[in-house]
């Protein structure tokens, strides 16, 4: 989807695109001139679904890589980086972008206990004409892993700053009537309802919060990809008598109005990257409270813009205080314009696409992009 945004900010006469998945029913993106499906993803349960996919792949990249300047692949897991070696051992040139970070820049598969992933990740990686990083962690982490400092972009999440933008007071009570919510300061939470990105700590929060006299609520955007973390939430709101405070919403692709009618943005996560919420949450001038994970300190200037909260021993308190101060500066407009401002002018699609271009077409070029260069 993050790819697939950006391709809308370029022309026909600067790229040519097609899309290599195994999502079986994906509908066809118009965004990319062709699309290849081969066998099922790797995210399946199925072992013998991901033993096909890589399978497939190998077999269409040995006949058509080629036929291509440039492959990108769009994943550090070594499924994806394996069929990146595949097209560079074509004579392809190979740029992988870096998803996440913290965990040999990926999360381990249940395999990893086989032997070094992390380390194999690593080599593959050296061996590519450039890798992109979304932050200066993950460009640290890369170049401590034995990947050449000149072989890597740092290149930034991004996000469409004219579709995402900042509502007005009205606006803000007005969603919140449209979306069935009650008037209250509300706190969103847009991801997959899952343990690393840790939703029930936002509960606990919630729980102290209106122990202590404070009117607010928190708003749930996205799939419920953990069914059992999820039954633990739904116990915690019961626990907590919390049933009216917390809006369920699921996944859904109108995410603009969740912005709109939310008064702040909050993410927890143990392990992120560059998230695109937090990014579409700035662009639409909610101030954000964000634990210290890979990329939050690019971008949010604490204080200034949302605050940064460092993962530890007395954590949940510190959330509460920082959650606390964002309802106390709710007429505060400085917070919204302050973060809209900094993607503005760094991480609009429009200043983040020539970057990708410059490497893209830097690595098709023999002897591979070169960031000294």
């Amino acid at each position: 989807m993050s790819l697939t945004r950006l391709l809308r900010c370029a022309t026909r006469d600067e790229v040519k695109s097609t899309l290599l998945h195994g999502v079986k029913g994906h509908p066809f993106v118009p965004e990319f001139d062709d699309q290849v499906r081969c066998g099922v993803a790797p995210f399946g349960k199925s072992i013998s679904s991901r033993l096909m996919f890589q399978y497939s792949c190998t077999r269409w990249l040995r006949s058509n890589a080629n036929a291509f300047d440039v492959v990108l692949v769009l994943s550090s897991m070594i499924s994806s980086l394996l069929l990146g070696e595949v097209a560079r051992k074509r004579g392809c040139p190979v740029v992988c972008r870096i998803e996440n970070s913290t965990q040999g820049l990926a999360p381990r598969p249940w395999y990893a206990r086989l032997r070094d992933i992390d380390a194999n990740r690593y080599k593959i990686l050296s061996r590519m004409n450039a890798v992109i990083a979304k932050s200066s962690l993950v460009e640290a982490e890369l170049s401590i892993g034995g990947v050449d400092k000149r072989r890597i972009a740092r290149i930034p999440q991004h996000c469409d700053t004219e579709h995402f933008s900042i509502a007005s007071v009205d606006e803000r009570h007005e969603w919140k009537q449209r979306l069935g919510w009650p008037r209250r300061f509300t706190f969103l939470f847009v991801g997959e309802v899952v343990h690393r990105k840790r939703p029930l700590l936002l509960i606990e929060c919630l729980s102290d919060m209106v122990k202590r006299g404070l009117d607010v609520q928190l708003a749930l955007v996205g799939p419920m990809s953990d069914v059992e973390y999820g039954r633990a939430i739904l116990r915690e709101v019961q626990k907590h008598r919390l049933e009216e405070r917390v809006l369920w919403n699921g996944f859904n692709r109108l995410i603009k109005v969740f912005y709109h009618a939310a008064d702040a943005f909050v993410l927890p996560s143990t392990n992120e990257c560059m998230p695109s919420s937090l990014i579409e949450a700035m662009a639409s001038g909610l101030p954000s409270i964000v634990s210290e994970f890979a990329g939050s300190t690019d971008v949010v200037e604490h204080g200034k813009c949302g605050w940064i909260v460092p993962m530890g021993d007395g954590e949940r308190d510190v959330w509460v205080d920082q959650m606390q101060s964002a309802v106390r500066r709710v007429g505060d407009p400085s917070l919204g314009e302050r973060a809209r401002e900094i993607v503005v002018e760094r991480m609009d699609s429009r200043v983040v696409w020539p970057q990708y271009l410059e490497v893209l077409r830097g690595a098709a070029h023999e002897g591979g992009w070169n960031a000294s260069a």
